[in-house]
């Protein structure tokens, strides 16, 4: 529990450090994105899907089995969705749209495109260096930054007033039918491979899933 946690005080301080956009006033970033991460946080895990969903619902029954009771397994099972808090909210924000509106669309989303996959095997990337482990969280880092590019588009196209998340994600993916398409038939390959995904096989990943992301 401790480990989840300073994981994922880490992340959140390099994306500030990433995102200050000349500006590190972090005190008023943080009053601005407190209440969106609060609101995602207390979404979770409905706003959950595929395999997302799969490893909160494990990771509680880990937790509980372990002698955690069930209000402290939740909260710890939150923090691996948190990760992407502060983007969402700032998903949510550019697309006027509320907080679980905009995640329901970055996990479906992940789920359609096998985001959540890709993230697994790159954190079980072996790395045997500071080099090597530098490189596992740029991997890391550009994926989230794909996925946010991602899910930005999905919700900047003019959709129903009373559109669902679903259905802005299957639209999406619709309209981009063919780059789909070839990710996924990528990622099959992978995914059969009869070794573990390596660095070169996530950048190749990574490079087919910029021909979705709008630059």
């Amino acid at each position: 529990m401790m480990y989840q946690t300073s994981r994922l005080l880490r992340h959140m301080t390099y994306w500030f450090l990433a995102n200050r956009n000349g500006s590190l006033d972090i005190e008023a970033r943080v009053s601005r994105l407190r209440p969106g991460v609060l609101a995602l946080d207390a979404a979770l895990p409905g706003v959950l899907s595929g395999a997302d969903l799969a490893r909160h619902q494990e990771k509680c029954a880990e937790l509980v089995a372990a002698g955690v009771s069930d209000k402290i397994a939740r909260q710890i099972a939150n923090l691996g969705p948190l990760n992407a808090g502060l983007d969402i909210v700032e998903i949510a924000t550019a697309a006027d749209v509320e907080v679980p509106f905009a995640a329901r669309v970055y996990f479906g989303l992940g789920d359609a495109l096998s985001l959540d996959w890709l993230r697994d095997q790159t954190e079980r990337l072996a790395v045997d260096g500071h080099w090597q482990a530098v490189a596992r969280g740029a991997l890391r880092e550009n994926l989230y930054s794909l996925q946010r590019r991602l899910v930005s588009a999905a919700l900047a196209v003019k959709r129903p007033r009373k559109a669902d998340p679903a259905a802005t994600v299957a639209g999406w993916l619709e309209r981009r039918r063919a780059d789909v398409e070839h990710l996924r038939q990528s990622l099959k390959e992978m995914k059969t491979g009869a070794a573990a995904a390596d660095f070169p096989t996530l950048s190749v990943a990574l490079q087919a899933l910029r021909r979705l992301a709008p630059a």
